[in-house]
């Protein structure tokens, strides 16, 4: 709250000494600056970052989402979509895919670490959908060194 008060102080300041509109005014933006820095985040934008910071923990769900943004579940899946042009499971599967990917490469985590620390509860379902999404295994991932090119999807 010290940033309140040296902003309200910079405020009166300005007002007592006579130091003009402009510095008035330049320090109330920056007490509301401060003053919504404070204020909870909401709508889609501040969903988009809730996945962002906690797509790999464990508890990450989209009901939870759902719960904290108070608004349904067929709500949140039509908003992300109309937002960001993919639906959230896609999205998450891409932030998972691109983390497993960096730590494939950059690390010697075993493929079950990597799979856990993409989010994935385990190892058999992060393999699947590895394959799937990058056309080839985990470990063929890791040993070929680089990203596979991309076919056209049809």
């Amino acid at each position: 709250f010290h940033k309140i008060r040296n902003a309200l102080s910079g405020l009166f300041d300005a007002l007592e000494s006579g130091g003009g509109y402009f510095s008035a005014l330049s320090c109330l933006y920056a007490i509301m600056d401060i003053c919504t820095s404070y204020a909870p985040k909401t709508g889609i934008r501040a969903i988009k970052e809730q996945i962002d910071e906690g797509f790999v923990l464990p508890e990450f769900s989209i009901d939870r989402l759902c719960r904290d943004a108070g608004i349904s579940h067929a709500h949140l899946l039509r908003l992300f979509k109309q937002a960001y042009g993919c639906t959230i499971k896609k999205y998450v599967t891409d932030k998972r895919m691109d983390l497993a990917s960096e730590l494939l490469l950059g690390t010697d985590l075993s493929v079950r670490s990597v799979a856990y620390s993409c989010g994935f509860a385990d190892e058999i379902h992060f393999m699947k959908i590895f394959k799937k999404e990058k056309g080839i295994s985990a470990l063929q991932f890791r040993k070929k060194g680089t990203a596979p090119a991309l076919s056209p999807k049809k």
